[in-house]
């Protein structure tokens, strides 16, 4: 028996290599206690089709970069090719491909020399991003994690939730924070 993300499989192995071409595993899926259903299909159907979803317009790198920008502009007034360096712990030669990628995707304005900034879509994507990161994490606080680790996993989840998902935690949150007495219970129960 395997557990695998809160669900139990049975897995069972011909003893024979018959079907070694095909390939074929006989998998087993336990949707509730006693319930036993062959998922090879529906299970592989499912973990196909989320692995073909439409990529995102941006990478997550991208992403990462535009908001990092907008942060040091915020914070100091402008961006550095060191400062992006040190804040995503990346090598300059690194840094210095990424904005001539994001200059020519229309994100940064970028002169060899003078600096950069941020164009009207990069600054949109940025805090787009940001508004992102801030739901996941508001959720994962709320959740009870604590400040470090809620923000360390909202990084790498605002680049993989779908926009339809952000959009219905965004609405938990919100009411969340509206009825504060459901909001003292949750936090009381964990």
């Amino acid at each position: 028996m395997v557990q695998t993300a809160g669900r139990r499989l049975l897995r069972h192995v011909p003893k024979t290599n018959q079907n070694r071409k095909t390939k074929e595993v006989n998998t087993w899926y336990l949707p509730e206690p006693g319930k036993l259903v062959k998922a090879t299909s529906e299970r592989l159907n499912v973990l196909e089709k989320a692995h073909l979803r439409s990529p995102r317009k941006y990478t997550p790198r991208e992403e990462d970069y535009v908001e990092v920008i907008l942060e040091l502009i915020e914070d100091k007034g402008y961006a550095r090719a060191v400062d992006i360096s040190n804040n995503l712990n990346v090598r300059a030669p690194t840094v210095t491909t990424m904005i001539q990628k994001l200059h020519n995707n229309g994100l940064l304005t970028y002169e060899k020399h003078r600096g950069f900034a941020l164009t009207e879509m990069g600054e949109e994507l940025a805090r787009s991003v940001r508004n992102r990161h801030s739901t996941i994490a508001e959720f994962l606080l709320i959740l009870g994690l604590d400040q470090k680790l809620a923000h360390e996993d909202a990084e790498g989840m605002e680049h993989s939730l779908q926009p339809k998902t952000l959009e219905k935690l965004g609405h938990f949150v919100r009411f969340l924070r509206a009825n504060q007495d459901i909001l003292k219970r949750i936090r009381e129960s964990g």
